[in-house]
């Protein structure tokens, strides 16, 4: 067992300095690379035929490397106990807590019930005029709970708010790929906004500041807003301007006899959902609503209409195809104007109805919510030299203090919220750590870094390019996060004639530059294709089995390749301008 190392401290021989690294033996070289190789198409794509997962996946490939003695067992627990991987997860953590808190007080029910509004005569408006809200309103939301508990929490309740109101399907299309990309960008803003962002400003040795992604990233995430909303509105142009004003659950079904054709992404036939109450029931007599809306007594009982079959989606509730000629009685003038009638009066209802049942004890805890949200913010704000707040314990603290209030105000379990974290993110990372730090060892990620570290000089504009073409191309093909694991540790090695010194002033100068850059370019690069970003994945996930729309591959990359190409060249020089004059 000669070719087997027998360190079992570390695994490999890096010298930072020169970027010079020495594996312990070829074996290493070898078992670590076909590790890597052999898990990296299942972290990066989603296979229906191995249905192994992401998280799976990860911790398939960190077991696998301890188990081939890539790594050592102490090698894996110096891993998984490094202060920037722990900084990680405990953000994620925390992040997590709240985002559950926010989405359990109804709080962002009511932001939605305000993005599909009505006119003063009671008609819905227009989706032009609500398209832009929901972007709005997932890239904010995304800045402060991260991107992926954004989509799974905006995602159902606008699709549930759009079906309510008996919209045209044909509007899916934009709702979708705007609550996607912007979640993406709005997430760029802040380094609690991601995953990827996390971890480069865990790994930055506190270069990289809450402050300086306000400074930097905030106004190119803004820009980055105008410009993929813009391009959202014009490619869906006649979707948003000219298509029928009508607000029935049919329009989809007319439109598409009109044109021909089916439309993609649409199911053949318009479905007529079992809608269940809350606690798992069917609501009283199990009516039977289309989209919500149409009373029990309107649709045909499935026993005894045998034009209707049974349709299922997997993950939904039953669905029930309607025939058209049945449909069309549904927009005649009565029926949608009952319809509408009907859409205005649930929305004042249940916008009315939270109100009525905020007690005082759940009314101060949404004022706890929104104060530990405030203090998260300014303390992970507040510059170093004032006082060092970490960015993971302060997040998981705040949540930890908002879990005890809950308690003590609403007299809600613990547990309840525990239950409730999607503890799948936390184990993939924690196999990722594993399963790239044995991909580390091999010697291949310093080397090709070395060897490309000539043309990335991220103090000229042509250095830059290269840089942000790699990191581009890196995030989806390997996925953003992988990507910035692995590259994160080099930050301070990029090359900089101007900078290149070993002191603390360049060294903080190339980390800031190159960590804001890499930070920018791998998120926004997420939208580039379906399976770059797992916030779009989470979306499709959804709309499917909310609503049985499909989002595919092919149409998604239509509108997110322009958008991403335009959205990161267009925030590209805002960041690294203030990059390069910020102080950190």
């Amino acid at each position: 067992m000669d070719f087997i190392a027998t360190n079992h401290t570390y695994n490999a021989t890096i010298n930072t300095t020169t970027l010079s690294c020495t594996p312990d033996s070829l074996y290493i070289q070898v078992a670590g690379t076909i590790v890597f190789v052999l898990v990296w198409p299942f972290i990066a794509f989603d296979f229906k035929w191995f249905p192994l997962g992401r998280p799976g996946s990860a911790l398939v490939g960190g077991t696998l490397m301890g188990l081939l003695l890539v790594l050592t067992q102490e090698g894996i627990y110096a891993e998984l106990g490094k202060r920037s991987n722990l900084q990680t997860l405990y953000l994620l953590v925390g992040m997590m807590f709240l985002a559950y808190y926010y989405d359990r007080e109804g709080l962002l029910q009511l932001v939605a019930l305000r993005i599909f509004d009505q006119d003063g005569s009671g008609r819905p408006r227009p989706f032009r005029h609500a398209l832009w809200k929901a972007c709005l309103l997932s890239a904010l939301l995304s800045a402060i709970v991260t991107n992926d508990a954004t989509c799974v929490v905006v995602t159902p309740l606008l699709l549930k708010e759009h079906a309510r109101q008996g919209r045209s399907r044909r509007e899916l299309w934009p709702l979708l790929l705007g609550v996607a990309t912007s979640a993406n960008i709005g997430s760029a803003s802040t380094y609690f906004g991601n995953p990827q962002n996390a971890f480069i400003a865990a790994s930055s040795i506190g270069h990289i500041s809450l402050v300086l992604f306000f400074q930097a990233a905030l106004p190119a995430a803004l820009m980055g807003m105008l410009l993929s909303v813009g391009l959202l509105y014009a490619c869906y142009f006649r979707v948003l301007f000219f298509s029928d004003q009508c607000h029935s659950p049919c329009c989809g079904g007319r439109q598409r006899r009109e044109s021909g054709g089916n439309e993609e992404g649409v199911l053949p036939e318009e479905v007529a959902v079992v809608s269940y109450s809350s606690n798992g029931d069917a609501e009283a007599g199990l009516g039977i609503q289309l989209a919500g809306l149409v009373s029990s007594s309107l649709v045909p009982h499935p026993k005894t209409t045998p034009t209707t079959t049974p349709h299922k989606v997997e993950g939904t509730v039953p669905l029930l195809r309607e025939e058209h000629s049945q449909c069309s009685t549904f927009t005649s003038t009565t029926n949608t104007t009952s319809t509408t009638s009907t859409s205005t009066t649930n929305t004042t209802v249940r916008a009315t109805e939270w109100f009525r049942k905020l007690t005082w004890r759940r009314g101060l805890f949404v004022i706890w919510l929104g104060l530990g949200t405030l203090a998260l913010v300014v303390t992970l704000a507040l510059p170093p030299n004032m006082a060092d707040f970490n960015s993971g314990l302060i997040p998981l603290t705040i949540a930890i203090l908002t879990m005890l209030a809950d308690s003590l105000l609403t007299r809600s379990h613990a547990y309840e919220a525990m239950v409730k974290i999607d503890w799948t993110v936390i184990l993939l990372f924690s196999g990722l750590f594993v399963w790239l730090e044995g991909f580390q060892v091999t010697c291949l990620p310093s080397r090709a870094f070395a060897a490309m570290r000539g043309v990335m000089d991220v103090c000229s504009v042509r250095g830059v390019l290269v840089f942000t073409l790699f990191v581009a191309m890196g995030s989806n093909l390997l996925s953003n996060v992988p990507l910035v694991v692995l590259m994160a540790r080099f930050l301070p090695e990029f090359e900089c004639p101007a900078h290149s010194g070993e002191g603390g002033a360049d060294v903080a100068f190339r980390v800031r530059v190159a960590g804001m850059v890499l930070a920018w370019t791998s998120t926004v690069a997420g939208n580039f294709t379906l399976v770059g970003s797992v916030a779009n994945l989470i979306v499709a996930e959804k709309a499917l089995k909310e609503v049985g729309f499909r989002l595919s591959f092919w149409g998604y990359v239509r509108f997110g390749a322009v958008s991403t190409v335009v959205v990161i060249l267009s925030g590209l020089p805002v960041v690294y301008f203030v990059s390069t004059v910020a102080k950190g």
